[in-house]
């Protein structure tokens, strides 16, 4: 950036690089500033006028559907893994809890959106009918065998 460049105002590439200087995290506002000629001073003006604000926005909630994405991909292998357990777990407390954890999972508000009242979980009739399956499972094989009359 020239003194006389307003940081407002900057190339579409050196907007652009600062833009990826920004997301990607791995500097301090000092080092991105120095690696385009800019002092703080001149970064923070250019990050906080409209047009840059705007650019810094969009790429933060682009940033944040993509951590929501990932962990929505990883609640699916979550509950894969605790249907599993509750299934084939010898121990009756780990697939109670499995179970009572497959539950939940479905009260989790996406990340951007508030945490609605406490609400029974909205369960699709097959994950309640999996649910009760699992339950029954584990509970005919936790219930101890009626003792025979001979």
């Amino acid at each position: 950036m020239t003194s006389r460049t307003a940081p407002s105002r900057l190339p579409v590439r050196e907007t652009e690089a600062l833009l990826e200087d920004l997301a990607r995290g791995d500097q301090s506002p000092g080092q991105i500033a120095k690696r385009h000629n800019m002092t703080v001073a001149q970064l923070t003006r250019w990050a906080t006028s409209p047009s840059a604000a705007e650019r810094i926005e969009n790429a933060r909630r682009l940033a944040n559907e993509r951590a929501a994405l990932a962990v929505a991909v990883a609640r699916v292998a979550a509950a894969s893994a605790l249907h599993r357990w509750a299934l084939n777990t010898e121990h009756p407390e780990t697939a109670r809890r499995a179970c009572v954890d497959l539950l939940k999972l479905d009260q989790h508000p996406p990340a951007d959106e508030p945490a609605p009242q406490p609400e029974p979980a909205d369960l699709s009739a097959e994950s309640r009918e999996a649910i009760r399956a699992a339950l029954e499972h584990i509970e005919s094989r936790t219930t101890p065998a009626e003792p025979s009359d001979q």
